[in-house]
C-alpha cells in the first residue's frame, strides 16, 4: 500500500474521540487541533518561501547543513516523503532530516553496527518513517 493511501484511510477514519486514539490525540483534538494541520502539514505558500524547510530557510542554514556528508541524500528523500504522505516542506521535515543525517553520518565515522536507534514520543512519526 502506498503511503498517500494508507495516510488517506487514517485522515478518513482516525478521530480524536476513538477509543483507540493516542492521548495526544484526545487532548488535541478536543482543541480544534487535527492532523490536517499538526507538524508537517502547512502548506501556505510565505512558509513554503520563508519558513526554515523553505527557499530561503534552507540558504541560509546552507552553511551548516554542508558539514553533513549525508544530508543531500537525506534531504532528498525527505522531500519525497513528505510529498507521497501530503506534509508541507517545513521546518519539522527539515529538522528531521538533518537529525538523521547527523545520526548516519555518525555511524559512519564510528563504524558503529548495528545501525539503530529507539525513539520515544515521535510525534507525528516522520523521523520513524524517514
Amino acid at each position: 500500500m502506498n503511503s498517500h493511501l494508507l495516510l488517506t484511510q487514517l485522515r478518513t477514519s482516525a478521530t480524536w474521540d476513538s477509543p483507540h486514539a493516542s492521548s495526544h490525540w484526545q487532548h488535541y483534538g478536543k482543541l480544534g487541533v487535527g492532523f490536517g494541520n499538526y507538524g508537517g502539514f502547512d502548506r501556505h505558500i510565505h512558509k513554503w518561501l520563508l519558513g526554515a524547510a523553505g527557499i530561503v530557510g534552507r540558504h541560509s542554514y546552507r552553511s551548516f547543513t554542508k558539514s553533513i556528508q549525508s544530508y543531500p541524500e537525506t534531504w532528498r528523500f525527505a522531500k519525497k516523503l513528505a510529498q507521497d504522505a501530503g506534509f508541507g516542506l517545513t521546518y519539522d521535515v527539515w529538522k528531521q532530516a538533518v537529525a538523521l543525517s547527523i545520526l548516519r553520518d555518525h555511524w559512519e565515522d564510528y563504524s558503529l553496527h548495528p545501525k539503530v536507534f529507539v525513539m520515544i514520543g515521535d510525534g507525528y512519526g516522520f523521523l520513524g518513517a524517514l
